[in-house]
């Protein structure tokens, strides 16, 4: 049962993800195909696809259909994939070193010269 599960999840993702909903348009290829049988019977499949697909196309009037077909038109589709490894956590046994912060005093009452703390001040040996 969980491997149907998984198979069912790995198809959802590869057919949002890649052009695999492409082919669930291949009776559309072949309705199309049957109509074009009808309007001239001498056509060959391979003619067909290299009409649609590699050649230029007749003057036929039926362009949102030929649009229809499998592979046709790209979409980009981009669904955010993102894997997430199980949490682990690390158990350190013993400390291995001991950071201190030790910050210096700031002393109130130290206030600049007037003459230092000036744009022109005297210079400095």
């Amino acid at each position: 049962m969980n491997r149907v599960w998984i198979f069912t999840i790995v198809l959802a993702l590869f057919a949002q993800t890649t052009e695999l909903h492409e082919f669930v348009k291949l009776p559309i290829l072949f309705e199309h195909y049957a109509e074009h049988q009808q309007r001239d019977s001498k056509l060959k499949f391979l003619d067909f696809l290299s009409m649609h697909y590699w050649g230029d196309d007749l003057n036929d009037d039926d362009n949102s259909r030929d649009m229809e077909l499998p592979f046709k038109k790209f979409e980009v589709t981009h669904v955010p994939v993102q894997f997430l490894p199980p949490r682990t956590e690390i158990k350190l046994k013993s400390v291995v070193f001991l950071i201190r912060l030790e910050q210096p005093g700031y002393l109130l009452s130290y206030t600049p010269g007037p003459a230092l703390g000036g744009l022109f001040r005297p210079p400095c040996a």
